[in-house]
């Protein structure tokens, strides 16, 4: 990297490659141009001094066959490769990141031509997304394809639009263990209804674009050649979509609860009601200090006290160990788990005497009110845990 008149030593990337399954490839642009002529050539490499068969041709031709699509005539995925065809031209390829590297290589099998392009600086990424930045000045220069006619919505499509509406996450993130945290990060993309009957499709690489149905759950860019195609559960509601801008993902519809919109200022509010817990009893100590509390509203009180303490030394838990979880599951990280198992206990205790609290009339009005509130928050909490798999050792 040039920085300031001079090369800076590259960037470690991404660690120790064999801590998790990234297929990372660390080669030169002549071994990448010989890796792309041998797949070019059907698994046979050939220069003026050696004959080399790499693959059998039977093998290197249906790894560049499209295996998987999420409906008929959509791009899909090869073996190894993914479907990047573009401008009527058939073509596979595979990105890569690592930032600050980018990488993209495609093959154009049709005309036997190969393409790899590496950037080395942070911008790269703009460059680097499929059917846009480069792949797209790079086929509408040397394969431009005609103008896409436009197409017309069906004009009772508007009632039923709303039923597509909404987030969908991609579905590369963990389901049963304590990584499904990281899905709060994950990818989303939104369907919105315009209210013309189209639908208009919002991504955080993308321009907003607008689809029209062709066919049920089949739809179409209004004025391009890709498409978008939405998939069903078992009781016919919305539940996936694809597109072919990105065939190696599937995204799954959310429920309003699964969404970082929900989820995140519920996690705050909870915290920051916890984090008050302690200078506000601390401050009522001091002023009742000369005075004997009944025992239940001791109890209660140390009761709400010790959730809050428990629970922000669980974030704090996370915080130092959560990312030396690619080397396993420390002794410390265990006793951080089992603190949240230990809140989640006392949160039904602390449930019990906001009841008692309110029926034997500990306190004043308002600190029965506060103290229902920081309960409310401890309930979130525990739930915010366990909706993200975060309650227990579950690993």
């Amino acid at each position: 990297m040039y920085d300031e008149g001079g090369y800076l030593v590259f960037p470690k990337l991404l660690g120790h490659e064999d801590l998790f399954p990234a297929g990372v490839i660390r080669s030169t642009a002549t071994d990448m141009a010989r890796f792309m002529i041998m797949h070019l050539q059907d698994g046979f490499y050939g220069d003026a001094a050696t004959e080399i068969r790499i693959l059998e041709e039977a093998t290197a031709r249906q790894m560049h066959t499209t295996l998987r699509a999420p409906a008929t005539g959509m791009l899909g995925n090869a073996y190894g490769f993914f479907d990047f065809s573009d401008n009527g031209q058939r073509v596979i390829g595979h990105s890569g990141e690592g930032e600050p590297m980018e990488s993209m290589l495609f093959l154009l099998p049709g005309q036997n031509v190969g393409v790899f392009v590496v950037y080395n600086s942070l911008g790269g990424s703009k460059l680097n997304s499929q059917h846009l930045g480069f792949q797209r000045a790079f086929f509408d220069h040397y394969y431009p394809a005609p103008v896409v006619s436009p197409i017309q919505p069906p004009a009772e499509f508007a009632q039923r639009a709303d039923r597509f509406v909404g987030s969908y996450r991609w579905t590369r993130h963990a389901y049963t263990t304590f990584e499904k945290f990281l899905a709060l990060s994950s990818p989303t993309i939104e369907i919105k209804n315009p209210g013309d009957s189209t639908l208009l499709v919002v991504t955080p690489w993308l321009p907003q674009f607008p689809i029209v149905e062709e066919s049920p759950l089949y739809f179409r860019q209004v004025d391009g050649p890709f498409h978008v195609a939405f998939r069903e559960d078992n009781q016919g509601r919305i539940a996936y979509v694809s597109a072919d801008f990105t065939p190696q993902f599937d995204y799954e519809k959310l429920q309003w609860y699964e969404t970082l919109g929900f989820n995140m200022p519920l996690l705050l509010v909870s915290l920051l009601m916890l984090l008050s817990v302690l200078p506000v009893v601390l401050v009522r100590a001091i002023q009742n200090r000369r005075q004997s509390a009944p025992r239940n509203s001791s109890i209660a009180n140390a009761l709400i006290v010790a959730i809050s303490v428990l629970d922000l030394l669980f974030v704090i838990g996370n915080v130092l160990w959560g990312e030396q979880l690619v080397f396993g599951i420390s002794l410390a990280y265990k006793v951080t788990l089992g603190l949240g198992v230990l809140s989640a206990l006392l949160t039904v205790g602390a449930l019990i005497y906001t009841v008692l609290a309110w029926m034997k009339g500990y306190w004043g009005v308002a600190f029965r009110v506060y103290y229902t509130v920081v309960t409310l928050a401890a309930v979130a909490f525990v739930w915010f845990l366990n909706q993200w798999n975060l309650l227990g050792w579950r690993y």
